[in-house]
C-alpha cells in the first residue's frame, strides 16, 4: 500500500461510514482518522467491525454487515 492512501478512482465510498476508500481487495480509509485502517473508526457511530467496502460491493465475510442481524450499511 501507498502512504497516503490514494482514494478510488471511481470515488465510490465507504458504505458503512461514507469515508473515501481505496482500491484493490483489501480496501482501507482514504480520509479522517482511520486512515489506513480497514474498519470503520468509532467516530462514524457503527459498532466496531465494519470494514471498509464500496457502495454496491458485497461485504466482505468478516465485516459485521455481512451478517444480517446487524444494520450499519449506507446504502440500504
Amino acid at each position: 500500500m501507498t502512504w497516503p492512501p490514494t482514494p478510488r478512482a471511481d470515488g465510490r465510498p465507504c458504505k458503512h461510514c461514507g469515508m473515501k476508500i481505496t482500491e484493490g481487495p483489501s480496501p482501507v480509509h482514504a480520509e479522517g482518522s482511520y486512515r489506513g485502517k480497514s474498519r470503520c473508526g468509532s467516530e462514524s457511530g457503527l459498532p466496531y467491525g465494519y470494514n471498509a467496502d464500496a457502495v454496491g460491493d458485497p461485504c466482505t465475510p468478516i465485516c459485521l454487515g455481512a451478517t444480517s442481524q446487524f444494520s450499519g450499511k449506507a446504502d440500504e
